[in-house]
């Protein structure tokens, strides 16, 4: 479990310009929000001619013209992000597996 939330802290929505967008690097799961603020995940997005075509959250196949695209993020890891879950798993085996055990040099009495 722990695994599956540190490696899931490292995946975001990273924005993309649409214009620059080569129709073969188009991420295969976007978020297009339009001209008008309504918004749409596409997963297996990809471009034809002047469209972003993909399946959204019910299944539906959709296609948003480019033009009505005001923003494009893609859903991707980031590596930026993976400090924070190798700090947290750092810190927890530390409190599991202390580096040391107590006291150094201490000899019990009575021996």
């Amino acid at each position: 479990m722990l695994l599956v939330l540190s490696t899931s802290a490292c995946m975001m929505w990273h924005p993309a310009n649409v214009s620059e967008i080569a129709p073969e690097a188009v991420p295969e799961r976007v978020r297009i929000t339009r001209v008008d603020g309504t918004s749409v995940v596409l997963d297996y997005a990809a471009m034809r001619a002047d469209s972003i075509t993909g399946v959204d959250e019910n299944g539906a196949s959709t296609t948003v013209g480019v033009s009505d695209v005001a923003t494009l993020d893609g859903w991707g890891f980031d590596p930026g992000f993976l400090f924070i879950p190798v700090i947290v798993v750092g810190l927890v085996l530390l409190n599991y597996f202390p580096l040391n055990d107590g006291p150094s040099g201490n000899i019990p009495e009575g021996s």
